[in-house]
C-alpha cells in the first residue's frame, strides 16, 4: 500500500480516472462515491506573527487580506469564498499543509489549517490563530461506486473502518 498526500479535487479525480483505488477527501461525497465518514475536523484561520490582529473587528476585514489558497477544488476554498466573496486576493495555491504553513511562518499571507496543527504552531510561537472563520468539517475515506463489490476494495473499506474504529 502506498499513500499521498494530496488535495480533496485531485484525489477525487485520480479515483475516477482510476490511478487511485480510495482516498481521504474533506467535505461531501460526491454522488458516484461511496464514503465512510472517518473523523470531524476543525478549521482555522492561521495568520504571521506580525499580522495586525487589532485591524480584524468583522469577517468583512478579511477580504482584503492577502491569502494562501488550497487550489485544485478544495473545499477549503469554497468555505472562504462563500465567506469573503470570489475576489479574494490569492498570491499562491498549494494543497500541501506544510507548505501554506511555512509560507504563513514567512509573512506572505493568511490561510486556513486544521486547528490541531495551528495550535501547535501558535504555541510554539511560530504564528497566530484567528477564529473568525472556524468551521468543521467531515473527512472521509472514499470510493468509487462502481468498485463497491470488488473484494479487494471491500477488504480496504474493512481495514478503513477497524482503524478508525468505526462501526456500521
Amino acid at each position: 500500500m502506498e499513500i499521498y498526500p494530496q488535495s480533496t479535487g485531485k484525489t477525487i479525480n485520480d479515483i475516477r480516472e482510476k490511478r487511485l483505488s480510495g482516498g481521504y477527501i474533506f467535505g461531501d461525497v460526491p454522488d458516484d462515491f461511496i464514503g465512510i465518514a472517518v473523523m470531524r475536523q476543525q478549521i482555522t484561520t492561521v495568520a504571521p506573527l506580525d499580522f495586525d490582529c487589532s485591524k480584524i473587528l468583522t469577517v468583512a476585514d478579511l477580504q482584503s487580506q492577502h491569502w494562501i489558497m488550497m487550489g485544485d477544488y478544495c473545499p477549503f476554498d469554497h468555505f472562504l469564498k462563500q465567506k469573503l466573496g470570489s475576489n479574494i486576493p490569492s498570491i499562491m495555491k498549494t494543497s500541501d499543509d506544510g507548505t501554506r504553513l511555512e509560507l504563513v511562518k514567512d509573512g506572505l499571507g493568511l490561510s486556513l489549517l486544521e486547528k490541531e496543527e495551528a495550535l501547535e504552531a501558535e504555541q510554539a510561537q511560530s504564528l497566530q490563530v484567528l477564529s473568525e472563520l472556524d468551521f468543521a468539517t467531515t473527512l472521509h475515506f472514499v470510493i468509487a461506486k462502481e468498485n463497491e463489490n470488488d473484494p479487494v476494495i471491500k477488504a480496504l473499506m474493512q481495514e478503513i473502518s477497524i482503524l478508525w474504529d468505526i462501526t456500521h
